[in-house]
């Protein structure tokens, strides 16, 4: 029987430092991701949410015979998750960084290991817009991580 499912606890979750910038997304992250490789894993993430969304632009006019009509605008890739509080992990500290200088950082979320044919997800630049830190009495304590898209962020598919 073949599996028709991705458990979640099989997604990959990759950071590292921006490279100089490419002729396409494939290019910078193809590159970046061989450069990163296992030790951008970010092994100690719990949750990682992937929340894409796309504008609705009105396309209404009056020759719509009173439908509405919408064109597709821009893309968005926030990639949130929580991870364990380690700052001595080193992409703990190079999120935590990326956050307190206001600098871009490599990310992937992608839906298995990077050098895995059919492996996608959002991927290229990002800034890290949240480094929220809980303390629950009954758990580990973790930050939560929000990244936004920046200067070079489209979509990576791993092929043949």
């Amino acid at each position: 029987m073949t599996q028709s499912y991705t458990l979640g606890r099989n997604g990959k979750l990759y950071v590292g430092e921006t490279l100089p910038m490419a002729a396409t997304i494939e290019a910078y992250t193809t590159a970046l991701t061989a450069a990163v490789g296992a030790s951008g894993i970010i092994s100690n993430a719990r949750d990682v949410n992937v929340n894409l969304s796309k504008e609705s632009l009105d396309a209404t006019t009056r020759e719509n015979d009173g439908w509405s009509q919408t064109a597709p605008g821009l893309k968005d890739g926030t990639i949130e998750f929580d991870m364990l509080w380690k700052p001595t992990d080193p992409n703990f500290s190079l999120l935590r960084d990326a956050w307190l200088n206001d600098t871009e950082v490599f990310a992937a979320a992608l839906d298995g290991a990077y050098d895995t044919v059919g492996s996608q997800g959002p991927a290229g630049a990002f800034v890290c817009t949240g480094f929220k830190r809980a303390e629950p009495v009954r758990d580990l304590m973790v930050a939560s991580v929000t990244l936004k898209p920046s200067s070079l962020t489209g979509w990576y598919e791993k092929s043949a």
